[in-house]
């Protein structure tokens, strides 16, 4: 009886191997069923904690209710005073930034704001002319997006 090969996102793999990464898949799942493994966190929660951190780590940098605008790059500051247990990675950083500085109430902060902060809270370079446009460009998206959704609700 000749052999019939899967194939898979990776490529062909033998029915013994197969199998054999089925049970793995099983026993993964069993695992995690029994709360013997913890499940993977999702990537929402992962920002979440990496958000709390850098609030409680840079209080005079990071506030959920009233952002200051960052220094350009600010990344590469925060990288310094990762822990060391590796809780926290550099890319779960990049995505808590993300997250943040695409916040309605940071783009009015750059908005409205002239200069940039660091970590500790200092200025360091004004806020330029084209950071200020693609604001005011964002803010004016999202709110034109709220207008028509409302108009969706009033017409049904």
């Amino acid at each position: 009886m000749a052999t019939r090969e899967r194939l898979t996102l990776k490529g062909l793999v033998s029915p013994g191997k197969f199998k054999e990464l089925q049970g793995k898949i099983q026993f993964k799942t069993l695992l995690q069923d029994n709360n013997i493994v913890s499940s993977p966190i999702s990537s929402q929660q992962k920002i979440e904690e990496t958000l709390k951190w850098l609030t409680r780590t840079f209080p005079q940098c990071f506030n959920l209710q009233n952002p200051k605008p960052l220094k350009r790059r600010i990344e590469r500051d925060i990288y310094f005073y990762l822990p060391k247990d590796n809780s926290l990675s550099k890319k779960s950083i990049r995505k808590a930034l993300a997250f943040y500085t695409y916040n309605e109430k940071y783009q009015i902060a750059v908005l409205k704001g002239i200069y940039r902060f660091d970590l500790e809270g200092k200025t360091v370079e004004r806020i330029s002319s084209r950071h200020k446009e693609f604001a005011r460009n964002k803010i004016s998206f999202w709110n034109s997006r709220k207008s028509r959704a409302k108009l969706r609700i009033i017409s049904n």
